[in-house]
């Protein structure tokens, strides 16, 4: 079997206009759009601070390509729910985007908890979180690591209409339910498996979907 690895580089945020207008352009800005890009098929959606790209089927990468981190979440869909992989930086509105690419239930875990990979996490109603303290104090939210996400030297591009740089936190979220190594998630016809890799962080997990080849892994 043709084996996929599909690895998560998540991190990106955008500046406002007045600030990005008043910079320079950060030198990382001129290698985008990544070449590796196109050969995925792009999927249209009606926000422009993401690209959506298809690299296998029923999975979705949602890309923040204007902040430095270029962060990726990746929508795993099965038959009966999706699975969500992280939320991005919280900058844009990713359960919209999401909403646009599925009508099934989501449900959301995290590769690891700092604030580039659990930005839209209150948007989502079912959170599995890692049963460690570092996960349950990044819950709380912050607004210091997240205004340092924005920076002049962070963005490229324009942050989206009507975002207030002033008031950007990573919002708090609720953690509905815990997950451990092993454990599967069963979203029809498609079965997902959690894998422990602490080291980036004590809370950090992969996903593993062995039927279709995948490994999902994130800053791992």
């Amino acid at each position: 079997m043709h084996q996929l690895t599909v690895s998560l580089a998540i991190c990106l945020t955008m500046l406002p206009s007045s600030v990005s207008a008043q910079s320079s352009i950060p030198s990382w800005c001129h290698t985008l759009p990544r070449p590796e890009y196109k050969s995925l098929a792009r999927v249209a959606t009606s926000d422009p601070w993401f690209e959506v790209y298809k690299p296998a089927s029923n999975v979705f990468a949602i890309y923040e390509p204007h902040q430095a981190e270029e962060v990726i979440s990746y929508l795993i869909v099965g038959n009966k729910r999706a699975l969500l992989f992280d939320t991005g930086m919280g900058i844009s509105d990713i359960e919209k985007v999401t909403s646009e690419l599925t009508n099934l239930p989501i449900i959301v875990l995290n590769s690891h908890t700092h604030d580039d990979h659990v930005g839209g996490n209150w948007e989502f109603s079912s959170i599995y979180g890692v049963d460690t303290d570092f996960t349950r104090k990044n819950a709380l939210g912050s607004r210091e690591d997240a205004q340092a996400e924005i920076t002049p030297d962070q963005i490229c591009g324009s942050l989206p209409n009507g975002f207030d740089a002033k008031a950007y936190t990573t919002r708090p979220w609720r953690i509905t339910a815990y997950t451990h190594d092993g454990d599967r998630f069963d979203l029809g016809g498609r079965t997902i498996e959690v894998i422990a890799t602490p080291g980036h962080t004590p809370d950090a997990i992969s996903l593993i979907d062995r039927a279709n080849g995948l490994l999902f892994t994130g800053d791992t």
